[in-house]
């Protein structure tokens, strides 16, 4: 239900802007594939991050809140596949996640009526796929930094801060914040050398975290 619902979001809020901002898109030959597509993503990037805050919150803190860890690790289950189940449980809602947002982008690109090769949409939801994996990844940061759930829920604001003021960060720097990668993709998205070390980069990002746990 939860992903149901961020997807829906997302697509709610990327039409209404598109349609609110239709004419200037129009104006300034923006009503294309790639730019419809940046539009939703900066929108997913959003619900993504609350999506993901309250998965981990379940998934990690909630043990912490409740004190079922201790319970959980006298039973005939290592650490590592626990938390291993957990993992595997949230990349499984992530790509749900993704498969109802690229729906969502699909009817998106159909209801504007904009003509595109389907090869080149799969392309940019792959990207946006690989890319996007720091948003979850350093939502579990703060949920391992900060036992308290809810404080480490409210910690989601600092994702949301950091997008918001990603253009006054010289471009130099916001090169290498891994977390700004799902919006740096757009502007290099012809570069294709470019696009697969944001790639890389989120997926080492992802894989340290992870180690980290």
């Amino acid at each position: 239900l939860l992903i149901i619902i961020s997807a829906l979001i997302t697509f709610g809020l990327s039409l209404s802007f598109i349609l609110y901002k239709k004419e200037y898109l129009l104006s300034e030959g923006l009503m294309e594939i790639q730019s419809i597509i940046s539009i939703s993503a900066y929108f997913a990037t959003f619900t993504l991050a609350i999506f993901s805050a309250i998965n981990w919150y379940y998934l990690i803190s909630f043990e912490n809140k409740n004190g079922t860890w201790s319970i959980l690790l006298t039973k005939p289950i290592s650490k590592f596949k626990l938390l291993m189940t957990k993992h595997t449980l949230h990349l499984v809602m992530y790509i749900a996640f993704n498969i109802l947002y690229t729906t969502a982008s699909f009817i998106l690109l159909i209801i504007m009526n904009i003509e595109f090769n389907i090869s080149e949409f799969l392309k940019l939801q792959c990207i946006f796929f690989l890319v996007a994996i720091t948003i979850p990844y350093s939502q579990l940061l703060f949920h391992l930094m900060v036992k308290n759930g809810l404080l480490a829920f409210s910690l989601t604001i600092i994702i949301l801060f950091f997008f918001l003021i990603k253009d006054i960060i010289p471009d130099i720097f916001a090169m290498f914040i891994p977390l700004l990668n799902v919006d740096n993709v757009w502007i290099d998205i012809k570069n294709t050398r470019i696009i697969t070390l944001y790639c890389i980069e989120s997926i080492l990002y992802g894989v340290i975290i992870f180690l980290i746990s």
